[in-house]
């Protein structure tokens, strides 16, 4: 019987193992680290300058991790000066009362400490030798007091996929939520229950737009569905771009293919290219 040298496999092994691995592998040279791609005309825009959200200062009120105190946050703005600094307020009973002995510089949130079981709150950015301005107002309800926000989906959908964006143009983000919940990987069987993913609309409030359907050439799975929320006209109000593909698809092996797809835009209150719900671009 032969004897096989062990020393010799493990030999063999280690030579075949180290010249069957891309070389950039073992040096950690990537393409995508170290790119060697021509260079690239410049692509003039339509846009003379860049397009960007008039927020507002998106006061936020929650409760503190002690159960007692409440948490208050806010935005600093691009259009902040860099020695603005800002007062916290609360009204009580009509009564309004500044609650910071000096003004916050160094942070944008405040905890108040003796919060009341109902109460307004507000902030005022101060800058010296400027006139301040007030941010919006902020109703707590201390029972109520969360450390989320939720809004309630219309025929109780569950979300799928959400953005954020100011669709009505009154500097606060409002939903645009994709639904259902159900997904399809590559790979992976195709749907078989009929369901086309949707695009809903909701303010920040909770109150309800509309909602676009995506079609039934558009397969269930993220890889296959994606929509894009923002302002791409600088009117002060987002658009939803949304991949759409309507009726003429086929189904192959349980999946969907050679289906016409488009893009379909929506505003907060109407479809901008005249495209029914499911429609072709």
């Amino acid at each position: 019987m032969k004897k096989i040298s062990l020393g010799g496999v493990a030999l063999v092994c280690a030579f075949c193992s180290l010249y069957a691995q891309d070389p950039r592998e073992r040096n950690y040279f990537y393409e995508i680290l170290d790119p060697k791609h021509e260079p690239k005309p410049l692509v003039e825009g339509f846009a003379q300058e860049r397009i960007t959200e008039n927020l507002n200062r998106g006061l936020a009120v929650a409760p503190s991790r002690d159960g007692k105190s409440v948490y208050l946050s806010w935005r600093l703005l691009a259009s902040d000066a860099p020695a603005t600094a800002f007062h916290v307020y609360r009204e009580v009973g009509g009564k309004a009362c500044r609650l910071t002995k000096k003004a916050v510089s160094r942070t944008c949130d405040f905890v108040d400490t003796a919060p009341h079981a109902q109460a307004v709150y507000w902030v005022e950015a101060v800058v010296k030798g400027q006139k301040p301005v007030v941010s919006e107002k902020r109703k707590v309800v201390l029972s109520d007091l969360k450390p989320y926000t939720s809004i309630r989906l219309k025929d109780n959908a569950k979300a799928g996929k959400i953005a954020l964006a100011d669709l009505n143009g009154d500097g606060t983000y409002d939903y645009i939520v994709r639904t259902p919940e159900t997904n399809v990987d590559p790979g992976m069987p195709g749907d078989t229950t009929g369901k086309t993913y949707k695009i809903s609309a909701y303010l920040s409030d909770g109150t309800y737009l509309w909602t676009y359907d995506m079609g039934p050439g558009i397969e269930p799975g993220i890889w296959y569905s994606p929509f894009i929320v923002y302002d791409f006209n600088g009117d002060g109000k987002a658009e939803v771009a949304i991949k759409t593909a309507g009726t003429d698809y086929v189904k192959k092996r349980e999946r969907t293919c050679l289906r016409r797809e488009g893009i379909s835009f929506r505003t907060g209150r109407h479809d901008r290219t005249g495209n029914r719900p499911g429609g072709l671009a």
